[in-house]
């Protein structure tokens, strides 16, 4: 049953606040002449118009929302789009550093840059993010499918979407808080390629290079990166540096034999190791000095084909993917713990379009998507037998989605899990949007259901001498809901949106620390999660780009404490400036993150709350191309030698500098 109780005076305000711009705008917009809409034509699923001289600053097109691309108009959830423009323009090396500035996102680094790197959306925990590159799930299945976002760098990305609130309903137990889609670089007629090296603080050096070629039938891209740091001591109290270092690759493949029929394969590789040092349990709770390091590998594969049948109106889209992440652990030289976890998976989906003019003007989508998975977990302990399981999920979809008056987009989406090792579920998601192009108004809406089933580590454990796990253990379930306003003004260039959202997390998984030994529990009772999330983006005059946000969050327990690792403010704000017809560019990020509680493993029967300080990160960034083709940039980390920690007992990295150069190949660079 739905239940839209709006928790607290400030939040009411910024609703009623947003529901009377909503009022006044339709208003405005119905007393229009509607032959004035009706001049600009009609596109299938709502893909927005641009007035003449107007500057668009929204996605054109959102992929990860539904179980097909729609227009950005079209889309009911809260979701953001960085481009890889943005991405070059800021010159982060990892996403992590780029999602601290997307509202409602916070991001935990364990240490260095190869800490394990946590990001939780709306309150939720980081487990309950569904991570999806080119389509392809790269949570490590052991863990319940969590990412760990150390590993992701930003080479060859062509967008990142977050998707906030709960998509169960589209994308199974992972997705109960969001989803982060990332989409890599597809190929551009005839033959590209880049190559770029960098090095700076910590001794850190860079490399990276993409290669594409598109042809009429066929098309493939690849790209590579390498990076490599001597780091800092993440300890407080050390003085030894904590190397860390990560090899990743990638590759999109395209096959069309016929005009209707497109052959793909993607896939990911991923090497990586870092120094990690020991936790105090017993003294300090923080890090100390250790000769200790993990080594993880990666694997991500993915094939599929597709049919169109009927000029498009029919898509069929067979599919196949595989996953499966190895980590092992090692304390002076010698191997300590381990996990393998893989998934294979089967899916089928067919999607149904119908256009009928004549009645409300509207178009109708029908999906229907089917899955089987297969998981294997294996813990591995040198001083006992392996232990492995074998799960089957099966999965069926259903959504609808209806455009009327081409402003009006409604969508509804239904999923039926069969679970091996946990009773079935159903879980639900209704969307809206209605977009007022007359004055810039767009009002969105979005109603979901969710759940997350514990993870292999929760139900089995993976040290009997330290964590012992609960195999009475049962899912977490979540119901939640969010509205908000996009309001666009000045033919396009400022654009603004707030949204309130409220979730309630039901038999959530905490960890006991009772009598010595760790071991997850259900706790009773819900876990509430509220809060506003705010975004501006300005475009003064051509080739200045402002943007904005701000997010307020109450994450709470059921016994009222606030959940641990989540702000209740955090805010960015970036500047980019591209001049000299497009030669160079100048890049200024700030963000801030705010007060927020965490535990201090000091004690072997006890953990005590603390409290971290607020911090501000600046960057600075900048880069140049003399002539086509070539392009020297640098960029500052941390200017204002922020002193910070994202996690107790972890020291985190001051100011550092970093430069380098790339070339590029093909139209646009080097002939």
């Amino acid at each position: 049953m739905f239940s839209f109780q709006v928790r607290g005076a400030a939040l009411r305000g910024a609703l009623f606040a947003s529901a009377a711009i909503v009022a006044l705008n339709v208003s405005s917009a119905l007393a229009q002449d509607s032959a004035t809409a009706d001049d600009s034509g009609s596109d299938t699923l709502g893909s927005a118009t641009v007035a003449q001289g107007s500057v668009r600053q929204v996605p054109e097109v959102v992929v990860s929302a539904s179980r097909v691309p729609l227009p950005s108009s079209a889309v009911g959830s809260a979701v953001t789009v960085i481009t890889g423009e943005e991405l070059e323009n800021k010159q982060s090396r990892f996403v992590a550093d780029v999602l601290r500035e997307v509202p409602g996102v916070a991001v935990n680094r364990t240490g260095g840059f190869g800490g394990f790197t946590q990001v939780r959306i709306r309150g939720a925990e980081a487990n309950h993010t569904l991570v999806l590159i080119d389509g392809m799930e790269v949570g490590d299945p052991f863990n319940g499918s969590e990412f760990d976002f150390s590993q992701l760098l930003t080479n060859n990305i062509e967008r990142i979407e977050i998707l906030r609130g709960a998509q169960s309903a589209l994308y199974g137990s992972e997705a109960i808080g969001g989803v982060i889609s990332i989409t890599t670089k597809g190929s551009q007629p005839g033959f590209n390629a880049s190559a770029a090296v960098e090095g700076g603080s910590f001794a850190t050096k860079n490399a990276r290079a993409t290669a594409s070629a598109g042809f009429e039938d066929f098309d493939l891209s690849v790209g590579i990166e390498a990076f490599e740091t001597a780091g800092f001591d993440i300890a407080p109290s050390g003085n030894e540096n904590d190397f860390s270092q990560v090899i990743s690759a990638n590759f999109r493949s395209a096959y069309r034999p016929v005009e209707n029929l497109e052959f793909r394969v993607t896939g990911r590789l991923v090497d990586r190791e870092a120094e990690t040092d020991t936790q105090d349990f017993g003294t300090t709770g923080e890090a100390i000095d250790a000769d200790s390091y993990f080594e993880g590998r990666e694997v991500n594969l993915r094939t599929e084909g597709q049919l169109d049948l009927f000029g498009g109106t029919w898509e069929q889209t067979l599919g196949g993917a595989f996953t499966r992440s190895d980590i092992d652990r090692f304390e002076d030289g010698a191997p300590t713990s381990g996990s393998v976890g893989s998934k294979r998976k089967l899916d089928y989906q067919s999607n149904v379009t119908l256009e009928t003019p004549n009645l409300l003007d509207t178009v109708h989508g029908f999906t229907v998507f089917g899955e089987v998975e297969q998981e294997r977990f294996q813990s591995i302990q040198p001083s006992e037998a392996d232990r492995e399981e074998r799960t089957t999920n099966y999965a069926v979809v259903g959504e609808y989605r209806l455009q009327a008056f081409d402003r009006l987009f409604l969508s509804g989406s239904l999923r039926r899990d069969e679970f091996d090792e946990f009773e079935d579920a159903t879980t639900y998601r209704v969307t809206g949007s209605f977009d007022v192009p007359e004055t810039g108004s767009r009002l969105h809406a979005s109603y979901g259901t969710g759940i997350k089933t514990p993870t292999f580590g929760e139900l089995f454990g993976f040290d009997p001498s330290g964590f012992r796990g609960n195999p009475n253990l049962e899912p977490e379930r979540s119901k939640g809901w969010d509205v908000g306003i996009e309001q666009q003004f000045l033919d396009g260039r400022v654009v603004a949106d707030v949204t309130y959202f409220q979730a309630d997390l039901t038999d959530e998984i905490a960890t006991d620390f009772a009598g010595g030994i760790t071991t997850p529990i259900n706790l009773s009772g819900e876990s509430e999660r509220e809060g506003v999330e705010t975004s501006l983006r300005i475009v003064p005059f051509d080739g200045l780009t402002l943007s904005g946000s701000y997010t307020f969050l109450n994450a709470r327990q059921p016994d009222d404490r606030f959940e641990v690792r989540r702000p209740r403010h955090t805010a960015s704000f970036n500047a980019n400036w591209s001049f000299l017809e497009e030669r160079a560019n100048l890049n200024l990020g700030v963000d801030y993150n705010g007060e927020t509680e965490d535990l201090e493993f000091a004690s072997a029967t006890d953990r005590t709350r603390i409290r971290l300080d607020d911090y501000t990160l600046v960057s600075l960034a900048g880069r140049y191309r003399p002539i086509d083709g070539v392009e020297v940039f640098g960029r500052i980390e941390n200017a204002l030698d922020q002193d910070y920690e994202e996690v107790f007992g972890f020291e985190t990295p001051g100011r550092a500098f970093f430069v380098g150069a790339r070339i590029s190949f093909g139209p646009g660079g080097l002939e």
